[in-house]
């Protein structure tokens, strides 16, 4: 993952969007509260490997 996204440079605000974006994507699609708590986490693990470090 970490490969893949360092050149893209994301950062801290650039992933809180992100989670905002995807928050109101899964809320439109009415994925019930447990998958979207799921689904976050998932994507949460992500970050240390997405978001650039400074």
């Amino acid at each position: 993952m970490k490969p893949s996204h360092a050149h893209l440079n994301i950062t801290e605000q650039e992933w809180e969007r992100m989670v905002v974006v995807f928050q109101g994507v899964l809320a439109r699609h009415q994925v019930p509260a447990q998958e979207t708590q799921e689904l976050l986490a998932i994507v949460g693990s992500t970050k240390p490997d997405t978001v650039a470090s400074r």
